[in-house]
């Protein structure tokens, strides 16, 4: 969504790609980039704060996750979230509770 609001810039005929990358490595990887103006340029035109970005990362790391930005002023901005993989069934021994007697 931040990407179709804010990667033209001040330009809204400015052309816009998006490309989205789902893989899996130890987890699942989420991979947007687009084409835009960078995340250093939108913030001076009038672009988001940055704390989306900072509160999701505090977010995902809780839960072993990463979100990480990789921009380029006037070329693109790429960002990747990692999402741990779920323990499954069997990897988690769950002790049953004990009666108090």
């Amino acid at each position: 969504r931040n990407a179709a609001r804010y990667a033209r810039g001040n330009n809204p005929e400015r052309p816009l790609t998006l490309e989205i990358l789902l893989r899996w490595r130890k987890g699942l990887e989420i991979l947007v980039e687009d084409n835009g103006v960078g995340l250093a340029s939108t913030r001076s035109n009038g672009g988001g704060s940055g704390q989306g970005l900072a509160l999701h990362t505090t977010m995902l790391a809780v839960i072993g996750g990463s979100l990480v930005t990789e921009s380029s002023p006037g070329r693109y901005t790429r960002v990747i979230l990692s999402l741990p993989q779920a323990l499954s069934e069997e990897k988690v021994r769950l002790q049953p509770a004990q009666a108090e007697g």
